[in-house]
């Protein structure tokens, strides 16, 4: 096998100054180290692979992936990503350094990595940061992947090991292409929205090197999961992002702390942040072109079948969004998103089974002095002179009263 036998054709010490490795391996620490292997997924996926695998045995960790190779220089040097001048080192020759420091940390006895072109393959075998050899293998045929074999002394790998292995299948949930631990398949992406409701609320985003996604609703609290190059950093709370909204996004440019522990909020990251705002307000309108849809057909359905009528989730969702981005029919009338949230289908109308917006509602108010709402546990057509929003949510009730005062009553409905 590539990672067993070869052909010696270097060896020594490699072309960087050790007192430097040993200063990054100190500063470059994870709290857990056992989980290095972060590093080797951020390679690969820094890299463009798209199939990532690890299988252990109790011994040794065996890691293959595809994408782009690692050149003879690279091998040779393979520390050089670290003491690169800012901006000039590839992302993936950061991780590559970090996985075999990560490695040797935890008392590896040897790292071997093989890769190259078929006919050009080469092993790199790492016994420590003073120890290292180059192997030119005979492999005039097979395939062209890379692959990481990471051994221990008696064959003793760290027991927290297995523990780490588990810990990978929700650390990367951003990693592109297919994963793999074992053999078995790991899950990535977003995980399946509850769809019970009728309303998906969500968002995928893939633009100028930002990926990932953005759900509503799902949570009281607004968070972020930040990823680098595939893999979970931090979760954070954003600001300006409207209640209820959790996403995930994952970038290359991220830089990352000492501790690999979190993200430098440097211009990149607050960029970022921006535009997971706009993406905020995108999915917003989403979500409100889906409830005005839902309500175009349930105002089809025959009088015996209005019950069906959903009040969801994420409607009281919108609502609430709403009503937090607004100030006014008048303040609001030059910002055309504002313009179009007071025309955003919420409510059904018992007196006509057609929707009602906060437009309406502010038209009633205006007309009437008074926003007739019905917190009946199932819809049902009335005989009313004037409109009833169906609201059967009094988190709901206490948003419209907050917006609109005590123009808001009560109305009973059998």
């Amino acid at each position: 096998m590539e990672l067993e036998e070869g052909q010696l054709v270097e060896t020594g010490s490699f072309r960087v100054d050790r007192a430097k490795a040993l200063e990054k391996l100190s500063l470059y620490q994870l709290e857990d180290p056992t989980l290095f292997m972060l590093s080797w997924v951020r390679t690969a996926v820094a890299g463009g692979a798209i199939n990532l695998s690890f299988d252990y045995d109790g011994r040794t960790l065996e890691i293959r992936f595809d994408g782009q190779n690692f050149g003879k220089k690279v091998l040779r040097d393979p520390y050089g990503g670290l003491f690169a001048e800012a901006g000039e080192a590839e992302v993936r020759l950061k991780h590559f350094a970090f996985g075999l420091l990560g490695a040797l940390r935890l008392s590896a006895s040897e790292v071997r990595v093989v890769s190259g072109p078929v006919g050009e393959r080469r092993r790199l075998i790492v016994s420590s940061l003073e120890n290292e050899r180059i192997d030119m293998l005979d492999s005039a045929t097979g395939d062209s992947s890379n692959a990481v074999r990471v051994l221990w002394p008696r064959g003793e790998a760290p027991e927290d090991l297995k523990k780490a292995l588990r810990a990978l299948t929700e650390q990367c949930r951003l990693v592109p292409g297919t994963m793999r631990i074992n053999g078995k398949r790991v899950a990535t992406g977003p995980r399946p929205l509850d769809l019970s409701g009728g309303e998906s609320g969500r968002i995928k985003f893939n633009e100028d090197g930002l990926r990932g996604w953005l759900d509503c609703g799902i949570e009281d609290a607004s968070e972020v999961s930040w990823h680098h190059a595939g893999v979970f950093v931090i979760s954070e709370p954003l600001a300006g992002l409207g209640t209820g909204v959790t996403g995930s996004a994952d970038s290359l440019d991220f830089n990352l702390t000492a501790s690999l522990s979190g993200l430098v909020h440097d211009e990149g990251y607050l960029r970022a942040r921006e535009r997971l705002r706009r993406m905020g307000r995108r999915l917003l309108l989403k979500c409100a072109g889906e409830r005005a849809l839902m309500l175009h057909k349930q105002r089809n359905l025959d009088r015996k079948e209005k019950w069906q009528v959903r009040f969801g989730r994420r409607t009281f969702w919108i609502l609430d969004q709403c009503t937090d981005y607004l100030k006014g029919s008048k303040p609001d009338s030059s910002d055309p998103f504002k313009r179009a949230l007071w025309r955003v289908p919420l409510f059904s109308d018992m007196k006509t089974s057609f929707s009602l917006s906060l437009g309406d509602l502010y038209w009633l108010r205006e007309e009437t002095g008074s926003i007739l709402v019905s917190d009946r546990r199932a819809f049902r057509l009335i005989d009313q002179e004037w409109d009833v929003a169906w609201v059967p949510d009094e988190r709901a009730v206490a948003s419209l009263a907050a917006f609109f005062g005590s123009a808001v009553r009560h109305h009973r409905v059998p």
